[in-house]
């Protein structure tokens, strides 16, 4: 029993969520499969797209790094009196 419990907890340890890039598609309001996975491509999440059997997918698992990049650039901190 202590085996079967070990064996579940590494199966989680290697657990590497991931999306359909179909589910982003239709959550972004994207035309099509084509235009969303453009945009990933554009922003620099070529590296996060898997082509499947069931379809291309997304590794979100593996895109913290790449959208705390891109909201630390958004969102700059103005620190002296509207300095940029």
């Amino acid at each position: 029993m202590a085996n079967d419990v070990g064996h579940s907890t590494d199966n989680l340890s290697r657990y590497k969520p991931d999306v359909k890039v179909t589910f982003l598609t239709k959550e972004l309001a994207f035309a099509d499969d084509q235009h969303c996975a453009q945009f990933l491509f554009d922003y620099g999440a070529e590296d996060l797209v898997e082509d499947r059997p069931d379809g291309p997918r997304f590794l979100s698992g593996k895109a913290g790094a790449m959208f705390e990049t891109a909201k630390q650039k958004a969102f700059k901190l103005v620190d002296i009196k509207g300095q940029i």
